[in-house]
């Protein structure tokens, strides 16, 4: 069997499909007709494939959420209404109270190692799950409680698989189990001044997306849920645009301008915390090569490059490196790693920790960083 499965959490449940009938369906691509599809079939198997037999698995799985189409559309739109309409934000990481319990208090322990130094405007994190990205998440956030006075933070997050192009925000408090945070109205009014009412209209993008979720809820367990406040942004990938022209608005340095005027003429401290991936790699993410140790040198080589830019504070340079490598490692966060740094031109950044969190027995591997911005 083949196991279909929708990370945008758009489809109702997983769809199961024998060979044959995964061979049907991979020709439901917008390209083939019904008569080219049991020509095909015919040609594989020897036999007729009823027009009828199609009919019913094209109703299944329109049924179900897995067909592009004015049905999905509807379905889409009734989802991205009931989002608008909701007091809340409620998460969606896939962990029961006591592992998400278990994750946190282990990162917690962690912090207690963390060293004082210059204040902290801005960090670099994860956005692993959490027993990946432990030590990192320890070293930025323990850093961050050390050195850091904020309890205004805009948090940057990956749009994975969202529509928007440009940067997207949510004007959505943030309800996960440790409770309810708020967003903050200056800085959602002023980026919403600055960007215009295009900056929330993907905001269901934000229902199914992990990468801010983690970053809040550590948040909301530093410094409790109530006592902070938070500007969610979620960015789109740079690496396929030629130049930053090309990122639709919102742009990115539409955001980072923004972000930066904000900062600078707010009264309290405000930090901004990118949750940020580096390489993935692995069968699972299309690399016809084994996770040895030769290959992850090979990454780590690779990363130790585009941390260097980061280090230089060079936004430009950094996306100008990836765009030019072909993002070879399928590096997902340049989006919001590119707003980070333009944010805060004038910031040093200290790269505090490094880590490769590689599983050769499931042929992938995510590597992920913690940095601190001060200044």
């Amino acid at each position: 069997m083949i196991t279909l499965h929708d990370p945008t959490g758009l489809a109702r449940g997983v769809a199961s499909l024998s060979l044959v009938a995964f061979f049907v369906v991979s020709h439901f691509d917008g390209r083939h007709d019904l008569t080219e599809i049991q020509a095909d079939f015919a040609r594989q198997f020897g036999q007729a494939l009823p027009l009828e037999r199609i009919h019913e698995m094209i109703e299944q799985l329109e049924e179900a959420g897995y067909l592009d189409g004015p049905r999905f559309e509807r379905h889409y739109a009734q989802l991205a209404e009931r989002y608008r309409n909701a007091a809340t934000h409620q998460t969606h990481v896939p962990l029961d109270p006591q592992q998400l319990e278990a994750g946190l208090a282990a990162i917690m322990a962690d912090m207690e190692r963390a060293a004082k130094g210059a204040p902290i405007v801005g960090i670099i994190a994860p956005h692993l799950d959490y027993e990946r990205g432990r030590s990192c998440y320890a070293a930025a956030y323990g850093a961050l409680r050390r050195r850091s006075a904020a309890r205004r933070f805009m948090i940057l997050g990956t749009n994975h698989f969202g529509r928007a192009r440009g940067v997207v925000a949510t004007d959505k408090p943030f309800e996960t189990p440790l409770g309810v945070t708020p967003i903050d109205p200056q800085l959602m009014a002023a980026l919403r001044t600055r960007c215009g009412q295009a900056l929330l209209e993907h905001q269901f993008d934000h229902q199914h997306e992990h990468s801010v979720e983690l970053q809040v809820m550590l948040l909301q367990k530093l410094y409790g849920p109530e006592r902070i406040h938070i500007v969610p942004l979620l960015c789109p990938d740079a690496c396929d645009a030629e130049d930053e022209s090309e990122v639709a608005r919102p742009s990115l340095t539409d955001v980072a301008e923004a972000l930066r005027d904000a900062v600078g003429q707010s009264g309290d401290p405000i930090c901004i915390v990118a949750g940020a991936d580096f390489s993935h790699v692995g069968r699972r993410f299309g690399d016809d090569r084994d996770l040895d140790r030769d290959f992850l040198q090979e990454v780590e080589q690779h990363d130790r490059q585009l941390l260097h830019r980061i280090e230089q504070n060079d936004p430009d340079g950094m996306l100008q490196w990836l765009r030019q490598a072909r993002n070879s490692t399928k590096v997902c966060s340049s989006g919001c790693l590119y707003i980070a740094l333009a944010a805060l031109p004038d910031a040093r950044v200290e790269l505090l920790d490094y880590h490769q969190a590689a599983n050769p027995e499931m042929e992938t591997a995510v590597t992920s960083a913690a940095l601190v911005l001060t200044g």
